[in-house]
């Protein structure tokens, strides 16, 4: 893979003092028109060639017996496709990251793509990001872009207000396997079972349009339900982005590394596989 050369300075985007405030209070934050009409015709395709190839080791494909439908995730594209790599390196999307976690500079974690087709009846399940992850600290988000339109039916993102702030960290969702349970983490506790009780929380969901995002700290619980649509996909590109705090844990994670970063227990995360793509000027 070649060098990594960064956009430091990306397109600014256009986060207020109060959607910062939103999204430390509440967890995660609807962001309306972040990404025009240029982005979304360059990664629509390139999430579509993803659908159709063989896509990186990291592809996952859910689909529920007898239930039709079909559930495609697949992650560190940037690697390989150059119209996500540039969207990594070139759109707002690290500089809306740095604004909302008051970071003075921004790494590029992964991205990865979730499509759930017409009909497909996979829901996600409740969880947290963060303790499937090789990193530690606070100052990480997640920016979660609508490809297409996105309502309740089609499986939007749900996520549970003030979760972030809970001070706990839940079991990853694992595999039930030997393997899988002596992953990191997987001795944490399981994430409460929010659908079951969903009356004893506050719960944030947006309806989307393409271009829209949400942007949502990696502690927080969030879950989606299945593409109840006849006719409508619903494309989302979730990229991921540590600031200040971050720093790099050694481990057998939920997260597998396309390759080794070069990093040990403790180290800033900057390096080819996760380079700096922003500083605050």
């Amino acid at each position: 893979m070649s060098t990594v050369t960064a956009a430091v300075q990306p397109a600014a985007g256009s986060v207020s003092e109060q959607e910062i405030q939103q999204f430390w209070r509440d967890g995660a934050v609807c962001l309306r028109g972040v990404f025009d009409d240029g982005w979304l015709d360059r990664l629509r395709p390139a999430a579509d060639r993803v659908v159709a190839g063989r896509g990186t080791a990291g592809r996952m494909e859910f689909t529920a017996e007898g239930k039709g439908g079909r559930f495609v995730s697949d992650l560190f594209l940037w690697r390989e496709e150059p119209d996500i790599r540039a969207f990594i390196l070139q759109s707002p999307a690290a500089a809306v990251a740095g604004q909302l976690l008051r970071s003075n500079k921004i790494n590029f974690l992964f991205d990865h793509l979730l499509v759930k087709e017409p009909g497909t009846s996979s829901p996600t399940k409740w969880h947290q990001d963060l303790p499937h992850w090789p990193i530690l600290g606070n100052q990480v988000l997640t920016i979660w872009v609508a490809l297409d339109p996105v309502t309740m039916q089609t499986g939007a993102v749900e996520y549970v207000k003030g979760s972030h702030r809970w001070n706990e960290r839940y079991r990853p969702v694992l595999p039930d396997t030997p393997e899988g349970r002596l992953l990191a983490n997987a001795d944490l506790p399981e994430c409460p079972p929010i659908h079951k009780q969903r009356e004893k929380y506050e719960i944030l969901g947006w309806e989307l349009q393409p271009g829209d995002c949400v942007a949502f700290h990696s502690l927080t619980i969030h879950g989606a339900g299945s593409n109840q649509s006849a006719s409508v996909r619903r494309r989302g590109l979730a990229t991921r982005w540590p600031g200040d705090d971050i720093t790099f844990l050694s481990g057998d994670f939920v997260l597998k590394l396309p390759e080794d970063p070069g990093l040990k227990a403790g180290d800033p995360l900057d390096s080819e596989l996760f380079p700096v793509v922003w500083r605050r000027s």
